[in-house]
């Protein structure tokens, strides 16, 4: 919704009136899930042992061969898709509210069927590292692309966009592959710690691609300050993938 569709609806009735009809459903999503919701039943006494710590769990070795790229894998598709596309695409290409909303739609779109996408992966190939080697190596392959220059091409950079959209969320097989090192019993808080990362990683990279084009942005050159944070983009990446490329293996066969 918050695309197309969002831009569309101010356009026809103002966005004090889709605020409100945001806040209402809002509201109502909310009453549902606390009236038709229930928790599971207890079992034991789950996680309440100091052992079942979060310290605990930033003592396992291999989590922090994975915690770098659950950090900073989502945070560029969920960057571009939710702060940058719309100013590049205003200032490098000139488009209005209305364009800007198409091509993030589509990215929209590209990042739900991407999180579908990646579920079957890695049942199919009996891995989760190679899965999201894969599909991170194309995010970085893209973000080099542009950090050399954005395309003259309005189509071919919103490809780019779209595919960083597609193959960014590998980040439920990087916390399937996480969670295969974290004993059962502490389970809920290890999901939780690496939705942590993965969600913080998003406002690190927010903040620190904001300082980044910022300081490299040119007057009379709209492009300067997007190469750069695109750099940003390919370097933390291409360093996160380098220590996720010593984190062993969790095979879905493997249970």
């Amino acid at each position: 919704f918050g695309s197309s569709p969002l831009a569309w609806a101010i356009n026809q009735y103002g966005w004090h009136v889709v605020a409100w009809f945001l806040c209402v459903f809002t509201t109502m999503v909310a009453m549902a899930v606390l009236l038709f919701v229930r928790d599971p039943e207890k079992i034991g006494d789950g996680e309440a042992g100091s052992n079942g710590s979060y310290l605990a769990l930033m003592k396992i070795p291999q989590l922090w061969r994975i915690f770098p790229l659950i950090l900073l894998g989502y945070g560029v598709a969920a960057g571009v898709r939710g702060l940058w596309a719309g100013p590049i695409l205003r200032d490098v290409y000139g488009y209005d509210v209305e364009a800007i909303g198409n091509v993030t739609f589509f990215m929209a779109v590209a990042l739900s069927i991407g999180s579908l996408a990646y579920g079957p992966l890695d049942r199919l190939l009996n891995s989760r590292k190679k899965v999201a080697m894969a599909g991170n190596l194309v995010v970085l392959a893209c973000s080099a692309w542009l950090a050399t220059g954005l395309p003259a091409s309005v189509t071919m950079t919103s490809i780019l966009f779209v595919l960083i959209g597609f193959f960014g969320t590998s980040y439920a097989v990087l916390t399937a592959h996480g969670k295969a090192f974290v004993p059962v019993e502490m389970t809920g808080r290890g999901v939780t710690l690496m939705n942590f990362f993965a969600i913080g990683g998003v406002g690190l990279l927010q903040w620190l691609g904001g300082y980044v084009v910022t300081r490299q942005t040119v007057t009379g050159d709209p492009q300067a300050g997007y190469q750069a944070l695109f750099m940003l983009y390919a370097t933390t990446l291409a360093l996160a993938l380098l220590i996720y490329a010593f984190a062993r293996d969790s095979r879905p066969s493997d249970g």
